[in-house]
């Protein structure tokens, strides 16, 4: 297998044909579907933390939706002495993202989940909120607020 086909089969690309390049967008894993359209995950991180000075860290992940199979949500660290609601940021990304893409739902929480090298457990993450979706009287993310 060509190295083109393996990034194929695990990534979500966007060929440039002109150029002959090749742009990694997100990992397929990590692909949101709401009602039938993509969203990269990735893609919707990296507008949150363009249009949001406030916003240190963030994490996209699915969560369950009625009718559209999986809904865009957005865990939210803030930049030390930085305020904003959630709100806010959903109404930002409302403005400069399509529809289908701006997150329903936004969480503040003061970390997410990291391994021992410092990365990102963005599996940990959508663990939590599965778990919180089949338990509502829990503690929204309580573990990863104490995490860091």
């Amino acid at each position: 297998m060509s190295v083109g086909c393996a990034l194929a089969a695990s990534y979500r690309q966007r060929s440039q044909a002109a150029c002959g390049l090749l742009e990694v967008v997100d990992r397929l894993k990590d692909m949101i579907v709401t009602g039938g359209e993509n969203v990269a995950s990735l893609e919707v991180e990296r507008a949150i933390s363009s249009i949001c000075p406030e916003v240190g860290e963030v994490a996209v992940i699915g969560v369950p939706h009625e009718s559209h199979g999986e809904e865009v949500k957005a865990v939210v660290v803030l930049k030390p002495g930085q305020e904003v609601g959630a709100e806010e940021i959903i109404s930002w990304s409302k403005e400069r993202l399509a529809a289908y893409k701006y997150p329903r739902d936004v969480e503040l929480v003061d970390a997410l989940p990291r391994t021992a090298t410092g990365k990102v457990l963005w599996r940990q993450a959508q663990a939590e909120q599965d778990a919180l979706d089949s338990s509502p009287s829990s503690d929204q993310f309580s573990s990863m607020n104490n995490t860091r």
